[in-house]
């Protein structure tokens, strides 16, 4: 018994605490990927509107799952 409680004590300090999004913010660059945020949701919604309408004409097979 003595050894488990050992073990679990050694796991649970050997463990990293988890990261906070503070201690990475700013570490990628801007734009990432090499697009503005405006411009991708845009450009993402323009191709989802057409790909709704090929679908909607029966020109793309929609995935049932």
């Amino acid at each position: 018994m003595d050894l488990l409680i050992h073990l679990a004590e050694r796991v649970r300090h050997s463990q990293k605490p988890a990261r906070s999004f503070r201690d990475i913010r700013g570490a990628a660059p801007y734009p990432l990927m090499g697009e503005d945020a405006q411009q991708w949701v845009s450009r993402t919604r323009r191709e989802s509107d057409e790909h709704r309408e090929r679908a909607l004409r029966g020109e793309v097979v929609v995935n049932e799952n």
